[in-house]
């Protein structure tokens, strides 16, 4: 049998070898083809975590610049900017400067700036924030306590994140 340069045989369990095709590489070195790199510098996208839309994660995460949640994360979450995607969701308790919500949270959220909840988001547990903002839609369910000790920058840190990192504030 002729085989590709792609192709590579493997033993099979029974001793006979079975032909594999590799269907995609992984460059060693970051690209232009890829839009997480592409146009930023490398300090840019230092301290920033995304968890992909088919993950689930549990852990701590700790002094991080941006966190998207796009799965399913259980985590203790300490970061400046958080945003839960529609199809994301975050259990456990979060401490952070500024939370985006489109998906769901649920546990202890302590936000010093603003928590905005989304038109299909929701909040479940106790929060604790300088400002809140609810879309149509959006839901809250639990203790709210509001912080007076919180001040707004002119953008909103979630908006420099976006900014700087080329990410869209759209889902």
């Amino acid at each position: 049998m002729a085989m590709s340069r792609h192709q590579h045989q493997i033993p099979h369990e029974s001793g006979h070898k079975a032909p594999v095709t590799s269907c995609y590489s992984i460059p060693i070195q970051p690209s232009e083809a890829f839009p997480i790199t592409a146009g930023t510098t490398k300090n840019e996208r230092d301290g920033k975590l995304i968890i992909g839309k088919e993950l689930s994660v549990k852990g701590q995460v700790e002094s991080c610049k941006g966190l998207f949640v796009h799965g399913h994360l259980e985590s203790a979450v300490e970061c400046e900017v958080l945003k839960v995607t529609d199809n994301g969701e975050l259990i456990g308790q979060a401490v952070v400067s500024e939370a985006d919500i489109y998906g769901i949270f649920n546990g202890t959220l302590s936000v010093a700036g603003c928590l905005t909840i989304r038109a299909n988001g929701s909040v479940h547990g106790n929060v604790q924030c300088g400002e809140l903002r609810v879309e149509r839609g959006g839901v809250v369910d639990g203790e709210i306590k509001f912080s007076k000790s919180s001040i707004q920058p002119k953008d909103s840190l979630f908006q420099r994140a976006c900014l700087h990192s080329g990410v869209q504030n759209h889902v």
